[in-house]
């Protein structure tokens, strides 16, 4: 907004003159307008609220519509956007061809996450002159927000062609084409990105998202790793990172992460649990018991995650008895929860229930996501019967 705050102090966008501002693209003012104008601005650095004020009084339906602009300008620098939007429509009003009032009410917009409200505004300020490039990698911005990708591919397309060094706007065509699955295409531009700005972590994160849009967690992996090793990656991203880790069963590489991220910022119960699992996996159990202990959940799905590593953590602790109540407890309130039928299965087959340990395997054969497993677990009890 600063911009406009230079305009306005300037006033080489203002027309001094008579009142006739129907037609105008520009506003007109007095000399005494502009004489509040310029001392408002000049008041703004030191003492924003009263500038604010001064404005304010000066504003109605007989003032210009430039007092209503310099209004709604000083309300968005000091991020009182709504407020800053109520000042704006009288100089729309007064100045309907006006277009930077245009253009910032579709910077307004945008700054509140109104993307359907911002492209009529953004529209009216490119028929009437607004800079063109200003106005396209707006436009660009709403349509990727509001998931209309091949707008927003249209629009990332004008303003590289005004502007072919625009990194930004080269990533945002590269992120609309990857959710048109043309994956290729934007893996390319996103590859030259990482080459001229290996330092940038969100071009990683890019390209990384473009792997898993192929179904290629490892490449995925690979994306991000890259980036944590050149030092720019962020908190969530490291968070991402283990995620992708947990998932491919690389359960010390995945704790790493979740380490390294705790130690700078929280995060969700989810992956919470996940680090109880991971502890788990790599048998450290009493790490596990230790965060355990410190997650306290109400609703319904992570109480039963909850059950299901407190049955995992007994096991691990050599407590049959205890591990068999909380899976029973699990499978009371979610019959088909898969990993509860097959860590039950094996307990009874460590116990030479082998009746109930397949009658348990069958149940959980019948799942999708759990039958390879519980195939596996049948053969080894059909080993073990000879």
């Amino acid at each position: 907004f600063s911009c406009y705050l230079v305009a306005m102090v300037t006033f080489g966008c203002f027309v001094t003159g008579a009142r006739g501002e129907n037609n105008a693209k520009e506003p007109t003012v007095t000399k005494a307008e502009a004489k509040w104008i310029g001392k408002a601005a000049s008041l703004f650095e030191d003492n924003p609220l009263a500038a604010i004020e001064q404005l304010r009084k000066r504003a109605g339906l007989k003032a210009s519509a430039a007092i209503d602009f310099s209004l709604a300008t000083m309300l968005a620098q000091e991020h009182r956007y709504s407020a800053a939007e109520k000042a704006l429509e009288p100089a729309l009003e007064k100045c309907p061809n006006f277009f930077r009032a245009w253009l910032l009410m579709g910077r307004l917009k945008v700054l509140q996450k109104n993307f359907s409200g911002a492209l009529l505004p953004l529209r009216k300020a490119l028929d009437n002159g607004a800079d063109r490039l200003i106005v396209f990698k707006l436009l660009a911005h709403c349509h990727l927000a509001k998931g209309q990708s091949a707008a927003a591919e249209s629009a990332y397309g004008q303003v590289l062609a005004l502007d072919p060094e625009d990194k930004e706007s080269t990533a945002g065509l590269a992120q609309s084409l990857i959710r048109q699955q043309r994956i290729d295409d934007a893996t390319e531009l996103l590859r030259k990105l990482c080459d001229t700005a290996p330092g940038e972590g969100k071009y990683w994160l890019l390209r990384a998202n473009a792997e898993l849009s192929r179904e290629n967690p490892r490449g995925a992996i690979a994306m991000l790793e890259c980036a944590r090793r050149l030092s720019c990656l962020d908190e969530e991203s490291l968070l991402t990172l283990g995620d992708l880790y947990f998932n491919e069963g690389l359960f010390e590489k995945s704790l790493s992460c979740y380490e390294k991220a705790k130690s700078k910022s929280p995060y969700s119960m989810e992956r919470k649990y996940r680090q109880a699992e991971a502890l788990l996996q790599v048998q450290r159990p009493k790490l596990a018991a230790k965060l355990l202990k410190s997650l306290h959940s109400t609703d319904k799905k992570s109480k039963e995650k909850r059950l299901l590593l407190e049955a995992k953590l007994a096991v691990a602790q050599k407590d049959d008895s205890l591990a068999m109540k909380h899976l029973h407890g699990v499978l009371v309130a979610n019959p088909t929860n898969g990993q509860a039928l097959l860590t039950l299965g094996r307990l009874h087959m460590k116990k030479g229930s082998l009746e109930r340990a397949l009658i348990t395997f069958e149940r959980a054969e019948q799942l999708e996501k759990h039958s390879r497993q519980a195939l596996l677990a049948k053969a080894q009890l059909y080993v073990e019967r000879n």
